[in-house]
């Protein structure tokens, strides 16, 4: 039997910054959509200029040492825009569907994404059809936990829809980033069945 390869420590501390958005929604409900919408725009821009100076040989001495042990090899030698297009995807989120669709689109890519991609790279080396960069295991367990999270928002038939798009747009080998299009994509389709 094959062994399996362990996520090393930098994914895991790279999948723990991105389920962490799984609290996004919940931090909005306490704190309110305007002062939550604020505090994502702070935070791209001042990361903006963490990579902007990082490229430059400069740092920003917390955002630019998280940012190397986070980026894989290949992001360390260019700007980092995948950081920009979680929050983007996550705000845009917040501001265009209501909640509980953008709450539920929220956690729903926070873990289901962030498990697709821990499994996927641990557990198998098959890739699926039409999309080499994607497994069975991390698709069925990114769909699992994206479900439990929808479920935590939304009653479980919508969580499950909502599981079933997002695990839909990350299969699906777009131009454009996953963590922009699976919560904006899953957030329209919540909003409309609920």
């Amino acid at each position: 039997m094959k062994r399996k390869n362990l996520p090393s420590t930098k994914d895991l501390f790279r999948e723990m910054i991105h389920g962490s958005g799984f609290f996004i929604p919940v931090i909005a409900f306490l704190a309110g959509l305007p002062i939550v919408a604020l505090m994502i725009s702070c935070v791209i821009a001042v990361y903006f200029v963490s990579e902007w100076s990082r490229v430059r040989g400069k740092n920003m001495p917390v955002i630019s040492a998280i940012t190397r042990y986070a980026a894989s090899q290949s992001e360390l030698c260019e700007f980092t825009l995948a950081p920009i297009y979680f929050a983007f995807g996550i705000l845009l989120t917040l501001l265009l569907f209501p909640a509980p669709a953008s709450s539920a689109a929220i956690a729903i890519f926070a873990l289901g994404d962030s498990t697709a991609s821990l499994v996927g790279g641990t557990l198998s080396k098959k890739p699926l059809p039409f999309n080499r960069a994607k497994t069975l295991e991390g698709t069925l367990a990114g769909f699992s936990f994206a479900f439990l999270a929808g479920a935590v928002f939304v009653s479980p038939w919508i969580a499950l829809v909502g599981a079933a798009v997002a695990m839909t747009v990350e299969y699906l080998p777009l131009p454009i980033s996953d963590n922009l299009m699976i919560p904006l994509v899953t957030g329209l389709v919540l909003m409309f069945i609920i």
